[in-house]
């Protein structure tokens, strides 16, 4: 369960830069997209870019290279969100939502239980 907040780690196993991007989905259903916000959740980062399999160098601070993982976050703001109105958008099934990650390339899936 989400509760003070919990982490996935994404990690690209390509050998190019892979952009990234997150949301909360219906289960089995890709364009049920919801919105973290409304749900009381906040997920961090909610996009970026995944450096190429194995990291690359940063040649403006080389103590910093770049990282081919990503460790998404996803934490509550409230314990009060709008249940009347998702209760009729999801049909009354909170507990069928996905935190899903997609690149152009792969895609990772969790349930969310909240």
């Amino acid at each position: 369960a989400v509760n003070s907040g919990v982490g996935v780690m994404v990690k690209n196993d390509e050998i190019s830069w892979e952009p990234f991007y997150v949301t909360i989905e219906k289960l089995g259903q890709r364009t049920a997209i919801i919105s973290p916000s409304e749900l009381g959740l906040r997920i961090s980062p909610s996009n970026g870019n995944l450096a190429p399999r194995g990291g690359a160098n940063n040649a403006c601070d080389e103590s910093r290279p770049y990282s081919d993982r990503w460790e998404i976050k996803i934490s509550k703001t409230s314990s009060n969100y709008a249940k009347k109105d998702y209760d009729a958008c999801l049909d009354g099934s909170i507990n069928d939502l996905c935190l899903v990650v997609r690149t152009e390339m792969d895609f990772w899936i969790w349930k969310i239980f909240i």
